[in-house]
């Protein structure tokens, strides 16, 4: 496998980052954006869409470690994308009980680990289509039917 380009590692680095302050700040991201999401939450009521503020919760913990498994598994070789998902399901293990044992505003969540987890898979699925496109495109292969051909 060839290095991974510098820019990637530090997409990965700064991703890191943002997991580790938003889900370690002692003031919750909820409390922070409660105004904004209510006003979203009924826009959707108002089209006729479901949403609660414990679906906008888990669709954020997901969204959250989408980025990290992306980039996790563009830099690894794909032998090691397991440990890309266990080390991700122990990072946000270890995140929920920080949250529950020291922060006090904070509540650590069994839900918030699966989320987080099935964020870091879908990432990984990204990184896996993302591969498949660029080498179809190297080897000079006409692109998957339906996903970005002509007629």
């Amino acid at each position: 496998m060839t290095r991974p380009p510098r820019r990637v590692l530090g997409a990965l680095v700064a991703a890191g980052a943002v997991v580790a302050v938003v889900t370690l700040s002692p003031v919750p991201l909820q409390q922070v954006l409660d105004r904004p999401l209510g006003r979203v939450l009924a826009l959707l009521h108002g089209w006729g869409l479901p949403g609660s503020a414990h679906l906008a919760e888990a669709a954020a913990n997901v969204a959250l470690f989408v980025p990290l498994g992306l980039l996790a598994a563009l830099v690894l070789a794909r032998r090691w994308w397991w440990a890309v998902l266990v080390g991700a399901a122990l990072a946000s293990l270890t995140i929920e009980v920080v949250q529950h044992a020291v922060l006090a505003q904070r509540v650590g969540s069994a839900r918030d680990v699966l989320a987080n987890t099935l964020g870091t898979l879908v990432g990984i699925g990204l990184a896996a289509v993302w591969q498949r496109v660029r080498r179809r495109r190297a080897s000079g292969l006409a692109p998957v039917a339906g996903h970005g051909g002509r007629g």
